[in-house]
């Protein structure tokens, strides 16, 4: 078969546009590391949500933290695994420009996208708030003057799986256009739960955007959207596996076994009678976006109102009984968020040596929720502890003022600096005069109606910080082609409180709980790098090298406090982290081929961290990890996407395209623990993508991760009778990925 005409004519990389420096520029001339993928390209790589990106861009990890649907974005080695409303995502995720603040339901924004953009080192200049690691940039497609156009697609696949999408460009007059966009996703759990209930990590999901556009004149424009995503059914959720041969575990189970075999221990709370966990989850977004230019600047207005809701129950019964007792628990949370989030930037836009970018950025977001934790009864005589947060009017709220620029010392030489500075309050909306009328918490005994302690224990906090971040470099042009760049940033992540904590003020006896406060964590960063063309354009060259200096790192353990386990976040002293990337794209023969290669190399340990709380036995905190590897940070990380070739097929284009990734063993929580580990890997995923030369029809054949890889995203182990009988542990679970999937989908663009 002879190479297509469109494969012979493709000689030269096309050129990526990217803003990650908030202005459009070409992907080789952006002094930063970045990786940009076309939204073709993210369906063709199967990249089809969050933990998919993780595949395709050096030192990017990504957990996940279940059936709140917390995503973690871990780059170069950090990454936010404290997974209460009271603490911020450590790596941001913008959608077309508004911060997304709530890291739940991140994965619902990955459909109709013109690119994404994963930017790597501190971003505490243009985008700011706690982007420590870098940022995840989500641009959409937007409506255009062209014509009537859009797309349609159905797709089949193993475990029942139906996928539907589309979008519609509709020019409405010559100064009004829109679009609309839909996507539906449907499929059976990957894990088994038991022959009652439904199976684990399914999916019944549906999102719907529509932008519109107005011209208001030849200079200005106004963009408005809305978007809607809901996620239902189970969703991804912990799985019990057998506990590491060294640990005293599983206590009257008689689970033995691989840990790595899911099916040892089934989840899902059941306390009455055969009731299973379920999701209800949605985000519920508008926006608005003006933009006009003016002689020397182009101002950009815009305003995001952000709804995120959850309303999930999740839990244990291993059907077993000890001593006569069943043994069971689990949780039960509501909980709503309503933010807004605002910025006005003005962009120099007039030729010359000095270029500048200065702007105002406000969020102000309000959360309230009820928590309902129940630990396993045989700990308490076979009757329930019960547990309950309620968190009204919590409050966070964030001001900041930012400028940066860029001056051509001559042809080659350009110097960059900016500076922001940050303001940051929450206040957790506890009353110490009335501790029902505010946040609080309860503890009792079920059965007996036996309250422990006040009725109603104020939780009680307000802390404020501020910080001012800044970043100056210079590059160097080499030749028309390449450019060298060396810059020193810094980035600050706000701190925040612990909910059922007794800090210093605390008055148990009054029902009033002053709540620990833990530190901002804030990193200087150091680094080189280099980007370049080669082979008269076929061939694309990025390099970076980088040390980053974190201090007072903020992680997630669980302690027990007053006999109840508790989710805390503390900092450790320093982090030290260093590595290098490397990302290249190469046209090669006369066929179509193309090779995408990426490699990521790290080496992240923490510095001093002591006084952790053992999640095995019960006790004083007493583990010291100082030294041990961070969270989510694989030594070795390489990502490949190869078309070998490209076919005249039918009157048409035929496309193989293979994709490798590899990591090498990583851990998934601070404490170390064997089942902490995911051991390296290498998942690979096989497509063949056809496309009509002159119709508008499209389909795909593919099957992800062949190797049928168990790829854990997050763990846990530790004493479920909670102090209650020390050194008894039940057990242990963990999260996966997806497994195998295969399937077809078949598309019309019109």
């Amino acid at each position: 078969m002879a190479a297509p005409p469109a494969a012979l004519a493709q000689n030269v990389l096309e050129e990526v546009i990217v803003t990650a420096n908030r202005r459009a520029e070409a992907l080789t001339d952006a002094p930063i590391s970045v990786t940009a993928i076309t939204g073709d390209e993210l369906q063709q790589r199967g990249v089809l949500d969050s933990l998919g990106l993780g595949d395709a861009v050096p030192n990017l990890t990504i957990g996940t933290e279940g059936a709140r649907d917390a995503t973690y974005i871990a780059i170069r080695g950090v990454s936010q695994n404290e997974r209460r409303n009271t603490d911020d995502a450590t790596t941001p995720m913008f959608m077309d420009g508004a911060n997304i603040p709530r890291m739940s339901g991140v994965a619902a924004y990955f459909y109709d996208v013109e690119r994404i953009e994963v930017l790597r080192g501190p971003q505490g200049t243009l985008y700011g708030r706690n982007s420590t690691t870098g940022v995840v940039n989500v641009i959409t497609n937007k409506p255009n003057f062209d014509g009537y156009s859009g797309n349609l697609e159905l797709g089949l696949g193993n475990y029942s799986t139906t996928n539907a999408q589309g979008a519609f460009n509709l020019p409405v007059s010559d100064s009004f256009a829109a679009r609309l966009a839909f996507t539906y996703q449907k499929h059976d759990g990957y894990f088994d739960n038991g022959p009652l209930v439904e199976d684990l990590n399914d999916a019944d999901d549906i999102g719907v955007r529509a932008h519109l556009l107005w011209n208001i004149g030849d200079a200005t424009s106004l963009l408005l959207t809305a978007d809607y995503y809901n996620k239902d059914a189970i969703g991804n959720n912990t799985i019990g596996v057998a506990c590491p041969s060294d640990i005293f575990c599983n206590v009257g189970l008689g689970i033995t076994g691989d840990p790595g075999d899911v099916s040892l221990l089934p989840q899902t709370w059941r306390p009455a009678g055969e009731q299973q966990s379920f999701r209800d989850n949605s985000d519920t977004n508008f926006k608005f976006e003006l933009t006009s230019s003016f002689e020397n600047f182009d101002l950009t207005a815009l305003v995001a109102s952000r709804e995120h809701e959850r309303d999930y129950n999740t839990g244990a019964s291993w059907g077993e009984i000890i001593n006569g007792l069943p043994l069971n628990g689990g949780v039960r949370e509501t909980t709503k968020s309503e933010s807004i989030n605002a910025e006005l930037r003005l962009t120099s836009n007039a030729d010359g040596p000095l270029q500048w970018i200065a702007g105002l950025y406000y969020l102000d977001e309000e959360i309230n929720g009820n928590f309902m934790f129940q630990p396993n009864s045989f700990a308490f005589g076979g009757n329930h502890l019960n547990v309950n947060f309620i968190d009204r009017d919590l409050s966070i709220e964030s001001q900041a003022v930012f400028g940066n620029l860029s001056y051509d010392l001559s042809d080659v030489v350009t110097f960059r600096a900016g500076v922001r500075y940050t303001d940051d309050e929450k206040d957790k909306g506890g009353i110490a005069s009335d501790p029902s009328a505010g946040s609080y918490f309860r503890v009792w005994i079920t059965e007996p109606g036996t309250i422990l302690g006040p009725p109603y224990r104020a939780q009680v906090a307000n802390p404020s910080w501020n910080e001012t971040t800044y970043d100056v470099g210079l590059d160097f042009a080499a030749g028309d082609n390449s450019m060298f760049y060396v810059k020193f940033s810094t980035g600050y992540k706000a701190g925040g409180f612990n909910r059922g904590s007794a800090g210093p003020g605390s008055n148990p006896r009054a029902g009033v709980f002053m709540l620990d406060i833990y530190d901002p964590e804030t990193v200087n960063a150091f680094e080189v790098g280099f980007k370049g063309t080669f082979m008269d354009g076929r061939g694309r060259i990025s390099i970076a090298a980088f040390l980053n200096d974190y201090a007072s790192k903020v992680e997630s353990v669980v302690r027990v406090i007053g006999g109840v386990p508790t989710n805390t976040a503390v900092n450790a002293t320093n982090v030290d982290i260093s590595g290098v990337e490397i990302e290249t794209s190469l046209l090669y023969g006369d066929s179509g081929g193309r090779l995408d290669f990426g490699i990521g190399l790290l080496n992240a340990h923490y510095g001093e961290f002591t006084n952790l709380p053992d999640p095995i036995r019960a006790g004083p905190n007493v583990l010291d990890v100082s030294g041990d590897t961070v969270l989510n940070a694989p030594d070795r990380s390489i990502n490949v996407s190869w078309v070998p070739v490209e076919w005249s097929v039918m009157n048409g284009t035929l496309t193989p395209r293979l994709q490798i990734t590899y990591k090498s063993r990583y851990k998934t929580r601070p404490h170390g623990l064997e089942v902490d580990f995911q051991d390296d890997y290498t998942r690979s995923n096989l497509s063949l993508f056809w496309e009509a030369d002159d119709n508008g029809w499209f389909g795909e054949v593919y099957v992800r991760n062949i190797e049928d890889e168990l790829v854990q995203s997050a763990s846990s182990c530790g004493n479920q009778g909670h102090g209650a009988r020390p050194g008894t542990v039940v057990g242990c679970t963990k999260m996966f990925q997806a497994p195998r999937t295969s399937g077809l989908r078949v598309g019309y663009r019109f």
